[in-house]
This record gives C-alpha cells, structure tokens and sequence, in this order.
C-alpha cells in the first residue's frame, strides 16, 4: 500500500478530481483554468471550490498546469 501522505492529486474538476482526493484524504493542487473559469482571480476559484467541496484538502492553487 502506498501511504497517502506521499500522494499529490492534481486536478481541475471540483466535482470529480477535487472531491474523489478529498474522498480519498489525499490533498490537491487544484488547477484554476480547465474546468473552471480562471478569471476571477485563483483566490476567488479556490474560495469556490473550497464552498463546493468543504473537506477538499488544497495544498495549493495554479492557474495552469505545465510538465516541464
């Protein structure tokens, strides 16, 4: 088994991505632009989220996601 502190969930779709790490306990970087509307500002994206999905565990917000 892998120890669910050593897990990042990365995702854009507070209905399925945010909550199914939430569901899970595992925390998230929750990426503003995809699913949602970026505009408003990360903060008001993450407030948002953070309205629809209460025991989402976001670590961090981005607007965008780059492999480098």
């Amino acid at each position: 088994p892998v120890d669910r502190s050593k897990v990042l969930a990365i995702g854009d779709g507070p209905e399925t991505d945010i909550r199914g790490a939430a569901d899970y306990g595992l925390d998230a970087v929750l990426v503003a632009e995809g699913v949602t509307d970026a505009s408003a500002g990360l903060h008001v994206v993450e407030e948002t989220v953070r309205k629809a999905v209460p025991h989402a565990r976001i670590v961090k917000t981005v607007h965008d996601l780059a492999w480098t």
